[in-house]
């Protein structure tokens, strides 16, 4: 036997062991405490006692060191008294002095910072910081922004600055941020920082309101403000709206001939101002699809409509053949539907969900609805995401709350044999759904209505609102799209004819409208399956061709990747430049968000 080679065998790793020691020394000093055995000194914070050993926090803590060793009175005290920290503060901070780690919550971060930068704990502030950084949203940046300063922690502050500028937009929307209060030069910093994602028109809006909100006082520094507005950023139409109902806008000489400047020349002559790289730019997104041959399950695109470009966005992390894209408050909700490689023969997946927020580029996952929806429909309603039927749950119906991150299940649809929906919400409280036999591909077989405060369907509409289109042959999408009117519902397919819903009564009434076709050399008619609406417009990309919609048999080619969109104030459709990823069927992918500059530059 070889003597040295026994030896490296039953020789124990010395790093192992010390770490093992360094385990069981913290086990047994936290036993003591938690006991009270050998402990020699009690500390006293809001009438609390909490017991420890000197030796422990004179290693933890500078300031302690200097009390024990120092001539402070408390040498020869048993008890110390402390009032740099709350409670429930002064139990984390120990416990991080013991084990190395604590249990931190948005209720109690706070109080442990204080504690920690008197105790002149580096570690735990870092350990706080990292916290907070995890935790910062649009309703708190602010307020971490200050501790960070307070604290002299510039790690988070520079994390807190980032999301202010990310979530500007969500900002300048939230109540509870009271900006309104802020003073000029903290107005100013925010304004003229180039990085802010946010469109410019809700930039003026604010530095209108935060204005009037003390006239007498701030009404000099309005111009100032004014300057750092990036005019020619703003929809012209807007812009003019402010220049004619604004005081202070058209009583400013400097400010008029600035915007007139803009509206007559496109431009703004102050070129000192360059583009915010974080201005929010509208972006159609078109989603997955398939063009039969292949599937495209992770393909996102965006159709950039300032500047009549593609951009290909980062991918998604699930599969989208076919899925339920709806947005919410600028945010995509991708619900999983089906297998891309399977979905020829409708093989169901199990559920998956993401959700893609722009103003940080990213998917990230959300919980998993409890039913598939292939070919059923999502709509939001009152900021709640409602997902109902489809060909493997045709009675489902679900809602997803963003607050909590949950789905609950709501009352089952009335009409069960229905599997492809048109969904579109109601004064913020019901939802209208448009049913199609999957057999026929032209009829709508009725209207029903959920009114989401009593969690309630009514009957379906009676059957003469059946819309029969089969002698229609001016129909040019599919399926249907639904407009919000102020007084009435409208669905169209883009065609001769249109459903129109009254809101008041439900009375339903079948009217002849009028869209320009959109064809193509030989007279065949655009079939695009991705349709969404915004201000009345309608964007239609890639899709199928066929001379004739009115059956689900017949012979459907893929699309060339056109994009038109259809501006509804002029009844005309202007052409885009083709999707560079063309899809046959990219279903309800389709929608608007609005994207900063900087990610899609």
């Amino acid at each position: 036997m070889a003597w040295p080679e026994l030896q490296g065998k039953l020789a124990s790793d010395p790093e192992k062991e010390k770490i093992s020691h360094h385990i069981q020394l913290v086990e047994q000093l936290k036993s003591q405490r938690d006991s009270g055995q050998f402990c020699d000194v009690h500390l006293v914070v809001d009438d609390h006692e909490y017991d420890a050993h000197r030796c422990v926090l004179a290693a933890c803590s500078a300031y302690f060191d200097s009390m024990f060793r120092g001539g402070f009175v408390e040498v020869g005290s048993k008890y110390v008294q402390l009032q740099c920290t709350s409670a429930n503060g002064m139990q984390c901070i120990l416990d991080f002095m013991y084990v190395g780690t604590a249990h931190l919550t948005m209720d109690n971060v706070y109080d442990v910072i204080k504690g920690a930068d008197h105790f002149l704990m580096t570690d735990l502030k870092n350990f706080c910081g990292n916290f907070l950084e995890k935790h910062l949203t649009a309703s708190n940046c602010f307020d971490v922004r200050e501790l960070a300063r307070l604290y002299d922690m510039k790690k988070m502050e520079d994390a807190a600055n980032s999301t202010i500028e990310a979530r500007m937009s969500v900002i300048l929307k939230d109540p509870n941020q009271n900006l309104i209060q802020c003073s000029f030069q903290e107005i100013l910093s925010i304004v003229s920082n180039v990085n802010l994602q946010v469109r410019e028109d809700e930039l003026l809006e604010f530095i209108i309101n935060w204005t009037k909100h003390d006239l007498g006082d701030r009404q000099s520094e309005f111009v100032k403000l004014f300057n750092q507005i990036r005019l020619d950023s703003i929809d012209r139409e807007n812009l003019a709206l402010f220049n004619s109902t604004e005081e202070l806008v058209y009583q400013n000489n400097d400010c008029a001939n600035l915007v007139k400047e803009v509206l007559n020349c496109g431009t703004d002559s102050r070129g000192r101002l360059q583009p915010r790289l974080g201005r929010l730019v509208d972006v159609y997104i078109l989603c997955g699809g398939s063009n039969w041959s292949i599937t495209l399950p992770k393909s996102f695109y965006g159709y950039v409509v300032e500047e009549n470009r593609w951009v290909e966005l980062v991918s998604p992390r699930i599969d989208l053949w076919p899925t339920q894209v709806t947005e919410m408050d600028n945010k995509l909700y991708a619900i999983g539907s089906c297998d891309p490689f399977t979905a020829r023969g409708y093989n169901p997946i199990q559920t998956s969900a993401v959700c893609y927020d722009p103003l940080i580029n990213e998917w990230q996952p959300i919980a998993n609805p409890i039913y598939l929806h292939y070919t059923g429909a999502s709509v939001v309603c009152n900021k709640r995401l409602y997902c109902l039927g489809g060909k493997f749950s045709p009675s489902s119906m679900e809602m997803y709350d963003p607050n909590t991150d949950t789905w609950v299940e709501r009352a089952p649809l009335i009409n069960t044999y229905h599997k492809k929906y048109v969904a579109i919400d109601v004064n913020d409280r019901y939802i209208y759904i448009i049913e199609e036999r999957e057999t026929q591909f032209a009829n709508c077989q009725g209207i029903d209505f959920y009114d989401t405060h009593t969690d309630q369907w009514e009957t379906s509409f009676p059957s003469s609102a059946v819309w029969e289109l089969e002698d229609d042959d001016s129909c040019q999408i599919w399926p249907p799209i639904a407009q919000r009117l102020p007084e009435a519902v409208e669905i169209t397919r883009l065609g001769k004819y249109k459903i129109v819903i009254s809101t008041d009564s439900r009375e339903i009434s079948f009217a002849e409208t009028y869209y320009p076709s959109v064809q193509d050399g030989s007279g065949q008619v655009a079939c695009p399956a991705v349709v969404r609406t915004r201000k009345g417009d309608v964007f239609a990309c890639s899709g199928c061709r066929s001379s004739k919609l009115q059956s689900a048999s017949v012979d459907l080619r893929p699309n060339d990747g056109s994009s038109h969109v259809y501006h509804y104030a002029d009844r005309s459709w202007e052409k885009f430049t083709p999707n560079p990823s063309p899809t046959m069927i990219p279903g309800q992918l389709c929608a608007m968000i609005q994207i900063p500059h900087c990610f899609i530059a």
